[in-house]
């Protein structure tokens, strides 16, 4: 098995002759795995050319450059959803952010999780007025909750957590479906309005109270028709304000 030296790890070590210098034997550990360690693109597992070490876990930063010239350009989108006062969305779901997105979603804590939480928690609107919204998924389908765990929950938690903000469920308040209905994928765009019909109800739990201001968090949006029930569902509750965020949208028309 050929293994990859990383040279520049040795650069700027400090020597072990310098004056006042304090030593553990983690630190050679350390540059030892340092080292021999090259860092791998995130999505097809190439190591990454030297000098490419990214700085923070972002995306597309920590892809290669292959990955990386498929990478769309931001999404300046912002389509109209009935009851959704604003949509924001970082990019088209087409080339090398689908694979991104749908690589995330197989394994819980993959790296490429914490990429997308660290990218959405720099990339997400920050000027949200004086008093932040609390952020809550998009309730999974059934065959998600099997899983165990569910994308847009971990990713959520982690932004909300990074921003310093609520996370609905942490705090009892989170949505729920009502009813299992054909996944929206299977279906063309004018079922897709009327599959969700009723399918959400929010939960207050212990909180007590319906949140003036709410965020809607989910992967993809496509339609945007759960978008729309959700909302609808939030504002029936006694929600004033409700935003959504997306990772990427699929270029279509809404």
């Amino acid at each position: 098995m050929a293994v990859c030296l990383n040279m520049e790890a040795f650069s700027g070590m400090p020597s072990p002759l310098a004056a006042g210098a304090v030593f553990r034997p983690w630190h050679f550990l350390s540059w030892g795995l340092d080292a021999l360690v090259l860092p791998t693109c995130l999505l097809c597992e190439q190591p990454l050319p030297l000098g490419r070490k990214p700085v923070a876990i972002r995306l597309p930063e920590v892809l290669c450059e292959s990955c990386r010239r498929r990478w769309p350009k931001n999404d300046a989108a912002r389509p109209k959803i009935r009851g959704i006062r604003a949509l924001h969305n970082l990019w088209p779901y087409q080339g090398s952010v689908r694979p991104a997105v749908l690589a995330a979603k197989e394994e819980k804590g993959s790296p490429l999780l914490a990429a997308w939480a660290e990218t959405a928690g720099d990339l997400w609107p920050t000027e949200l007025g004086a008093k932040a919204p609390m952020l809550i998924p998009v309730p999974p389908s059934k065959v998600r909750r099997r899983r165990g765990w569910h994308f847009a929950a971990e990713l959520a938690e982690a932004v909300a957590r990074r921003r310093k903000w609520i996370y609905g469920p942490k705090v009892g308040v989170r949505m729920r479906r009502l009813r299992e209905v054909p996944a929206q994928a299977s279906l063309d765009r004018k079922s897709r309005k009327g599959n969700l019909r009723g399918c959400f109800q929010l939960k207050t739990g212990f909180w007590r109270q319906v949140p003036q201001r709410v965020c809607l968090v989910d992967d993809v949006v496509t339609t945007g028709a759960t978008l729309r029930e959700a909302a609808r569902a939030l504002q029936e509750s006694g929600v004033k304000e409700v935003q959504a965020w997306v990772l990427a949208r699929v270029p279509l028309r809404l």
